[in-house]
């Protein structure tokens, strides 16, 4: 006889609980994603390359909930070493909210095979030895849920006379591993996921904002005419992460102001 796995939205996906890692949380995207679902978390399992500074400011404006640090260079090994380290110790993991990643914006002529090999494993093979590892957890899961966080530039080949094509394969690779992944685990009822932010305004201090003029030309390349905010990709990730997008997988979602349309 073959197992039914009920829908996520039969358990409690919206109590506590539950279990999320969060890499490239510090600011952001990921900032923005912790701090909406600090709420439905008993741990926040959240990632950085470097800037600790923002992730222990971010930690300070969630304090009811339990969270956990880590920094480190998902090209590493020691940081996978790490993570893996606090999941055992928690011995529970539910969602993954991948947001780590970087563009590379050199084009062919420019663009090195260290820089290109760079991309991909930030944008792909990290993501990749994440879920690898994560796998036995989701199993356990009834609320198990993936998203990850691509990009437009997976599906604008030209800005301007800016051109990315590193970018461009590595988050085109990791929407195909999302597709295949949310395949493979269907019929466990696990949801995977990716969402297509475009423009997206940044916030940090490693974060230097567009002059007026670049800004300028960013803006007229959306057709809402202004640049996306992080709360507002954090909802959609609240969305898919919810009882409500139980039935949704293997999808990539832009939110983008129409940029990619």
């Amino acid at each position: 006889m073959a197992t039914i796995y009920l829908p996520s939205h039969l358990l409690t996906i919206g109590v506590k609980n539950i279990n999320i890692l969060i890499t490239g949380a510090a600011t952001g995207i990921g900032a923005a994603a912790a701090k909406t679902l600090a709420e439905k978390a008993d741990t926040l399992i959240l990632h950085t390359g470097s800037n600790m500074d923002s992730l222990e400011q971010l930690k300070a404006q969630i304090p009811n909930a339990n969270v956990k640090l880590v920094v480190g260079d998902l090209a590493k090994q020691s940081t996978f070493n790490a993570l893996e380290s606090v999941v055992k110790d928690l011995g529970q993991l539910d969602a993954l909210i991948s947001c780590a990643g970087f563009p590379q914006w050199s084009k062919f002529g420019e663009l090195s095979s260290d820089a290109l090999q760079d991309s991909l494993d930030i944008n792909v093979k990290a993501f990749h030895q994440i879920v690898s590892f994560l796998l036995p957890y989701f199993y356990q899961s009834k609320q198990a849920r993936i998203i990850a966080v691509s990009s437009f530039l997976a599906h604008r080949y030209q800005l301007g006379d800016t051109f990315v094509p590193a970018s461009a394969a590595s988050k085109a690779a990791l929407e195909a591993m999302v597709k295949s992944l949310a395949m493979q685990l269907a019929s466990k009822g696990i949801p995977v996921n990716a969402i297509v932010p475009g423009y997206v305004k940044k916030d940090g201090p490693n974060h230097t904002q567009p002059s007026a003029e670049v800004l300028n030309k960013l803006i007229g390349r959306i057709p809402m005419a202004r640049l996306g905010l992080p709360d507002e990709v954090a909802g959609l990730i609240d969305f898919l992460a919810s009882e409500k997008g139980s039935y949704i997988t293997g999808q990539s979602i832009a939110v983008d102001g129409g940029l990619t349309v």
